[in-house]
């Protein structure tokens, strides 16, 4: 199915048979109201109210707090509502916009792997992000927390990284374009990727290494995974990666590591892995 809109119902109907509840991962029933989708109820009995705009499977705010912690939360909400911000006045500067080199490298080597059914953690609000543009036989899902209504050339759930509204062994490819290092907590989310990818399924990551930058040596002595402590580093993004911390976090998390390169002599690497 290649629609050049897919609209609230459109991905109801194309991702019913992998929606689950984001925490229990019991089956979702749905209730109509016209043309789209009203209410999604958990079989456990959560209720999930949607938006005529597009599908959420948001979790609620105090179970959130409840999972990461108050303080946690809290910081992670405020680095939304700057991206959210940032996001609706001005496109230039994101990683997904036709103009940045490094996301249009990733896409070509997104395009050499062909992954039929790829899910997409923080894709933006692009119609279609630069690097998905080169692989014409894969099928892309959308999740990201922000609420900001916009047209997508591929189905969207408003969701969040560590809590993925998906069945297990779903997907082919999981991919985290410049987007893991704005997580509350990066193992969480990418625990959730192992989960919902199929045996010998491909986690691809892509993320600005901060060896030799200023402040990142002490940030790192303040932030923590386990147990999990959110030190911003800096206004848009909580978390901070050199190659080790990066490489040895998708290693924690069940992955088995493949290679680690840099993208065009930029300051992007990407670590490609396998669920094994």
């Amino acid at each position: 199915m290649k629609n050049e809109i897919f609209n609230q119902r459109e991905s109801f109907n194309f991702l019913q048979p992998f929606l689950v509840d984001p925490i229990d991962y019991s089956v979702l029933e749905a209730e109509f109201n016209g043309d789209y989708v009203e209410v999604l109820k958990s079989k456990s009995g959560a209720i999930y109210k949607q938006t005529p705009s597009f599908l959420q499977l948001m979790v609620k705010k105090d179970f959130a707090e409840m999972h990461y912690g108050k303080e946690n939360h809290r910081k992670w909400e405020l680095l939304q509502s700057e991206a959210e911000k940032s996001y609706k006045v001005r496109e230039k500067g994101h990683f997904s916009v036709d103009s940045y080199t490094p996301s249009i490298r990733f896409g070509e080597v997104l395009s050499d792997f062909s992954p039929k059914f790829c899910l997409d953690v923080g894709c933006g609000k692009l119609k279609k992000p630069v690097y998905m543009k080169a692989s014409k036989s894969t099928q892309f899902v959308g999740i990201d927390p922000m609420d900001i209504v916009t047209e997508r050339s591929f189905p969207f759930v408003r969701a969040a990284a560590g809590f993925l509204p998906f069945k297990a062994k779903s997907f082919d490819c999981v991919m985290f374009p410049s987007s893991l290092d704005h997580v509350i907590n990066p193992k969480r989310a990418l625990e959730e990727a192992h989960r919902i990818l199929k045996k010998g399924g491909t986690l691809l990551i892509v993320e600005t290494i901060r060896t030799g930058v200023s402040g990142f040596d002490s940030w790192r002595r303040k932030a923590a995974f386990c147990p999990l402590k959110v030190s911003r580093f800096n206004k848009h993004h909580n978390w901070a990666f050199n190659e080790k911390l990066l490489i040895g976090c998708v290693k924690d998390s069940g992955f088995e590591v493949k290679s680690f390169n840099m993208i065009h002599e930029s300051s992007e690497g990407l670590v490609i892995a396998g669920k094994i």
